[in-house]
This record gives C-alpha cells, structure tokens and sequence, in this order.
C-alpha cells in the first residue's frame, strides 16, 4: 500500500484541514480500502474530493478500479464537490484492459512522480554535488530563502505519523 493511502497520512491531512474519508470498496478479490481528502473550495457549499496514490490496485485490475471509480464518485456527489482528483499509483503507459478515461481531464500532479534514494553516508557537499544542476540550484535558492533542516528528533517520533 501507498504512504498516501495509510491510515496515519489521513491523520496527517485532517490535521491540515482536510476531511479523511476511508473508503472500504467491494471488489470480486475482496475489499479494496481507498483514502479520499475531502476539502474546501473557496466557494460556499461546494468542496473537492483528492484521492493521493490510489486507490492501491493494479493497472490491470479495471473491475477493482472501476468499483472505486463509482464509490468515488457516489463520495463526491454527496460531498457536492466541484472536483474529484484521483492520482493512481501508476502511470498512464502502465494502463492496459479497457478501462474508458476519455472523460477524465488530466491535471497536474500534486505529489511527487517518483522517490530518489540518497545516500546519506557522503558529507553534505558532495551528496550535493551528485544531484542534477536544477536540483542543486533549487537547494541553494531554498537556503537562500531560509529553509533550514534540522534534525532535534528522534527518527522514532517520525513513525508516530
């Protein structure tokens, strides 16, 4: 399962605002949990429904995809939202089956499409020296900015979340 599907990460949201909607799905291989954040639009009495990183099926499972794709929209009718984002795990050339997207508008993503894994064992300059030049550019204007990172926790506190 997707971090932004977990449990603690819905904890997370609706701490930021976000109203934590847990979906149980029922598939003909069980029942498929899906996180939906419902959240306020800037215009009275509507909302929009953001479903990160799910729902947690395979590309090729369009009847489990399906089955959430209505229970989703069933969650945004009854949310009355102006919206329904859903950012699945994978990508557009993973899709097989039959499945008809042609009436989704594709958006921006919001999270991230990928994790890079850094060695942390370097010291700073040359962990820095390895990234992309855009990326190195983005860390130095960061700090630039103020953007500070410390480290006062302990890494146990991190899986709280």
């Amino acid at each position: 399962s997707n971090l932004l599907q977990s449990y603690g990460w819905g904890e997370v949201q609706g701490r930021a605002g976000w109203a934590t909607h847990r979906l149980a799905v029922p598939t003909a291989s069980g029942v498929l949990p899906v996180t939906a954040l419902v959240g306020a639009t800037g215009i009275p009495g509507t909302t929009r429904v953001y479903v990160p990183r799910g729902p947690v099926c395979g590309p090729d499972d369009q009847a489990s995809f399906a089955a959430a794709e209505a229970a989703l929209l069933r969650l945004a009718h009854r949310c009355r939202a102006l919206t329904l984002e859903v950012e699945v795990p994978w990508g557009s050339d993973e899709v097989g089956g039959d499945h008809d997207f042609s009436t989704w508008t594709p958006a921006r993503a919001r999270q991230p499409l990928a994790t890079v894994v850094v060695d942390l064992a370097p010291r700073p300059e040359q962990i820095l020296a390895s990234f992309h030049a855009k990326t190195r550019y983005n860390v130095k204007l960061a700090e630039r900015r103020g953007v500070v990172v410390a480290g006062r926790l302990p890494w146990t506190s991190c899986w709280a979340v």
